[in-house]
């Protein structure tokens, strides 16, 4: 969690006008992303944004079993934000649910929306090799103030 997923927050929602229900994909922990996703769900509620949710948990990124758990959840689907990495693949998916082809469906507005999360040239990457390598520094710098609070704690998941 950097600047740049809270500027994509705050886009998406700028962008939409809605509440906003960030949904945290988490399989296991991985060298890329050894981070427990409640230490990552508790720093997005730590933003301090009043029009986002806490996040969802989903162990699956296909998105017709991310509508799914929206909608077991309490949450009516109207839009998914994501990098430019996942967008093509969230679109045919997107496109496909609308068609009918999957058990689960969208409304036909449903769109998925490209939001880029590297706002000023931050990175996960950035910020993992700045936790591994303690530059606290890097850290701080690249993280928005409601989270310097888990530096340490973000430390020990190295």
């Amino acid at each position: 969690m950097h600047s740049g997923h809270a500027a994509a927050f705050r886009a998406v929602h700028e962008r939409l006008g809605k509440m906003m229900t960030p949904v945290i994909v988490w399989k296991r922990p991985t060298p890329e992303s050894p981070y427990p996703p409640e230490v990552i769900a508790e720093m997005v509620g730590s933003l301090g944004y009043d029009w986002l949710t806490p996040p969802l948990m989903a162990h699956d990124v296909n998105l017709p079993n991310i509508v799914d758990l929206c909608r077991r959840l309490g949450f009516e689907p109207v839009g998914l934000a994501c990098g430019s990495d996942r967008t093509r693949s969230y679109s045919q998916q997107a496109a496909k649910l609308v068609a009918g082809h999957y058990d689960a469906w969208v409304l036909e507005s449903f769109r998925v929306h490209e939001v880029d999360d590297r706002a000023h040239g931050v990175t996960s990457t950035l910020i993992r090799e700045a936790l591994a390598s303690g530059d606290d520094r890097a850290f701080l710098e690249n993280v928005p103030e409601p989270l310097h609070r888990f530096l340490e704690e973000l430390k020990r998941c190295r």
